[in-house]
């Protein structure tokens, strides 16, 4: 039992060792080739964690845009499904963030905005050294409303007091004050390389080679290629060797105990110190009592890399097996001349899923189709537009996906979309690795009906921050006095004007109220607009022909 309980916990680490993509030419063995794949990713890591260490230590910024589109057919289909809403006006919805982190206060800044037009904007200021918090929403009032962070807390506690499966310490300001100081503290790109490369030599050196059975006829996608399967092998004995080798390592290891150390102070909490963390390293270390060598019984992991004529690594494999029971792994990537094939199979406790397709490539991008299969059916359609290979190994997505049904065959022959014709479109296009441009769009029989875009990114500028302590206008929240002169003194009207000029429609909001809570599309003055389907007829009428 403890052989299988130990082979569990590495489990989900050997994946992720062992079907990471990697593209690097390959030496004359399994251990050489994946171990020269290892270290040039964690050379690459470590200089863009170097490069990135650089500047959040100066200033961390950030951005982010998320967008609602609704094109004419999303909105013909909302009024029908809200009993007659009337969102004609409506074109889009945003939220644009801004945040940055400097001089121990986290500033953000939202914009709410309805068709291009801003309506509102709200500011924080969080003064991590004096647990404070200031807001402030120039369309409402001038003024900024401070607060306490620990109150903050403490009310967010009282929310969640009731629920006893919830045990989180909520305290704001110890968590944005301890997330400040690791970034301080955090190490160089020189000591993560070596925990790396450390802990990557403990793997590598358990792991046996298993003699090549030669070049194969590979085939995905329908695209074939002849492939080289370089495989090593790590037995039931070899895992808890390697175990043991990492265990006693890490409580060894100084590299590994500053971070520690660092990340156990940030938690603020007496329960987690290095001293637990080496005692969960000790009872871990128990387990290993009772384990020594046996007769191999066949149980362990066999790995797997796919390697071109070219010594270039183009897929991995994953078996493991515990004797009785077997779970596989395995995707590689063919090509033949400009086309492309892809496979991506598992065999998990007896269920079957498989990604499979092909595609060409045109220039730098790759188009073509693939087929998600589910135990034996057929069950989503992928169809891949202008996807880039390149930007991916750099970290950058980019490309078209559509992502339909399968259509069904029933029991009379006939064949049928079990999604009615919709459709889910995702539109990817970062333009650099830290950057993210995302677009989730439906479609029905083709036509878009609208779509929620995110952009973000790690760049941009530091948000000014006023100084604090020497602000005018301040409601403090504590303050029954300043709750109330706040409570006078704001208004609504900008906000009114804004939304007019966006276009929303006087009494727009209470007509969406009554349409959500299902009282019906009545207006503010009593009036009902007409229920129409997509095809503009009044839904009591004949449709038109």
């Amino acid at each position: 039992m403890k052989r299988k309980k130990i082979t569990a916990v590495l489990l989900a680490s050997l994946l992720g060792v062992s079907a990471a993509p990697v593209s690097v030419f390959a030496a004359d063995s399994y251990t050489a080739t994946e171990k020269a794949a290892y270290a040039a990713a964690v050379e690459k890591f470590a200089a863009e964690y170097a490069e990135d260490l650089a500047k959040y230590k100066e200033a961390i910024t950030g951005n982010a845009d998320i967008k609602l589109s609704i094109d004419d057919a999303g909105k013909q289909l909302i009024g029908m499904l809200a009993q007659g809403l009337d969102v004609s006006w409506l074109n889009d919805v945003s939220l644009t963030t801004n945040v940055s982190v400097k001089d121990n206060v986290m500033a953000e800044t939202m914009a709410v905005n309805v068709n291009g037009g801003q309506i509102c904007t709200v500011e924080y200021y969080f003064d991590l050294e004096n647990s404070m918090v200031y807001m402030r929403m120039p369309e409402l009032a001038d003024g900024y409303i401070k607060m306490n962070l620990q109150e903050l807390t403490n009310s967010a506690e009282s929310v969640v007091a009731s629920d006893t499966s919830l045990d989180v310490d909520m305290d704001m300001g110890d968590l944005l004050s301890g997330y400040t100081g690791f970034l301080e503290n955090m190490p160089d790109a020189a000591v993560i390389q070596n925990l790396l490369n450390t802990y990557g030599d403990v793997f590598f050196n358990n792991v046996t080679d298993v003699e090549s059975a030669g070049t194969q006829a590979v085939t995905a996608g329908g695209v074939s290629q002849d492939l080289t399967l370089l495989q090593g092998r790590i037995g039931a004995n070899e895992l808890i060797a390697m175990l043991k080798e990492a265990v006693t390592t890490a409580k060894s290891d100084e590299d590994l105990k500053g971070i520690v150390e660092t990340v156990t102070g940030m938690m603020n909490d007496p329960a987690y110190t290095y001293d637990t963390f080496v005692a969960a390293l000790d009872e871990l270390e128990g387990e290993f009592e009772g384990t020594e060598e046996q007769q191999d019984d066949g149980s362990g992991f066999t790995l797997g890399a796919w390697v071109d004529a070219n010594g270039e690594v183009v897929g991995h494999q994953f078996d493991f097996t515990d004797g009785t029971s077997t779970y596989t792994i395995s995707s590689v990537s063919t090509a033949d001349g400009d086309n492309r094939g892809y496979a991506l199979q598992a065999l998990l406790d007896g269920e079957s899923f498989a990604l499979e397709g092909s595609g060409q490539m045109s220039g730098d991008l790759l188009s073509g189709n693939y087929v998600l299969n589910v135990s034996g059916e057929d069950t989503v359609q992928i169809d891949v537009q202008n996807y880039d290979p390149a930007a991916a190994e750099e970290g950058m997505w980019k490309g078209v996906y559509t992502i339909s049904a399968v259509p069904v065959v029933d029991s009379e022959g006939n064949s049928y979309d079990p999604l009615n014709g919709f459709q889910l479109q995702i539109t990817a296009d970062a333009q650099d690795k830290d950057s993210v441009s995302l677009g989730v769009g439906v479609l029905s029989s083709g036509v878009s009906l609208g779509a929620i875009t995110l952009s973000s990114s790690n760049a941009g500028d530091v948000i000014e921050i006023p100084d604090l302590a020497s602000l005018d206008n301040v409601y403090d929240l504590n303050s029954d006095e300043d709750g109330t002169r706040f409570e006078n003194e704001m208004t609504l009207d900008t906000i009114m004007n804004n939304m007019t000029a966006a276009g929303i429609p006087d009494g727009f909001l209470e007509t969406l109220i009554n349409a959500v809570s299902g009282n019906g599309a009545d207006t503010v003055d009593g009036t009902v607009n007409e229920e129409t389907d997509m095809a503009g007829d009044t839904l009591d009428e004949t449709p038109a022909a």
